[in-house]
C-alpha cells in the first residue's frame, strides 16, 4: 500500500476516540474531509503501486471484513465450545446461507470441524472421518465400551454422541447389546 494512504489510515485512526466516531478522512495539507475522488484516486495510485491493480478498495474492506468476522467467529467457537449456524446469524446478522458460507469458509481454512450441525474448534473433536477409526481402536484395547466412553473420546455433545452412534450401528460397524458396543466378528 502506498506510503500516503498508509500514513492517512494510521493518523485517521490515532485521531479516533470513540469507535463509533464516524470515519472521516482529511486532506494533509488542509485538514478538511476528503472529497471522494481524491480519496478514491489515492487508494487507486496505493493499490497500482502495490501490484494490486484488479484489486478496488472495496474488495480490501469486504476481505478486512470477512477477516474480523472470522476472527470473531473462531474467537466465539473456542469460548462457547462450538458454533451452530443460528449462532453465526445472530452474531453477524447475516442471513441462513450468508452464516452457512462463513462456516465453510472456516471449515475449509481448517478452522472448524464439522460434526453434525455444530462446528468446533480444530483439535477440540475428534473429525467425522476419524471417528470410526477412534473407536474400533478403544473397543480393541477394551472389548466393549458405553455410549459415555465413546463422549468423553469423541469429544461430543450427548446428541451428536448418540447419532454417530446409531449410525455406525446401523451400518454394521458397531454391534449394541443392552448399553454396550462391541466390535463385530472379525474386526
Amino acid at each position: 500500500m502506498g506510503s500516503r494512504l498508509r500514513r492517512m489510515l494510521s493518523e485517521t485512526l490515532a485521531r479516533r476516540k470513540d469507535p463509533a466516531e464516524e470515519r472521516v478522512f482529511t486532506s494533509p495539507a488542509t485538514g478538511r474531509p476528503m472529497e471522494r475522488a481524491q480519496l478514491t484516486a489515492a487508494a487507486r495510485t496505493a493499490l497500482l503501486r502495490g501490484g494490486l491493480e484488479g484489486v478496488s478498495l472495496r474488495d480490501l474492506c469486504a476481505e478486512g471484513r470477512r477477516a474480523d468476522h472470522s476472527r470473531m467467529l473462531a474467537e466465539q467457537a473456542a469460548a462457547q465450545g462450538w458454533l451452530e449456524r443460528g449462532d453465526v446469524m445472530r452474531l453477524l446478522g447475516v442471513s441462513r446461507t450468508a452464516a452457512r458460507q462463513q462456516l465453510l469458509r472456516l471449515r475449509e481454512a481448517g478452522v472448524l470441524v464439522r460434526v453434525g450441525e455444530r462446528y468446533y474448534p480444530a483439535g477440540a473433536v475428534t473429525p467425522p472421518e476419524e471417528q470410526l477409526a477412534v473407536i474400533q481402536t478403544y473397543l480393541r484395547e477394551h472389548g466393549s465400551g458405553r455410549r459415555q466412553d465413546f463422549l468423553r473420546l469423541l469429544n461430543v455433545s450427548p446428541a451428536q454422541g448418540t447419532q454417530i452412534l446409531r449410525r455406525l450401528t446401523a451400518r454394521g460397524e458397531l454391534i449394541l447389546t443392552g448399553r454396550r458396543y462391541t466390535l463385530p466378528k472379525g474386526n
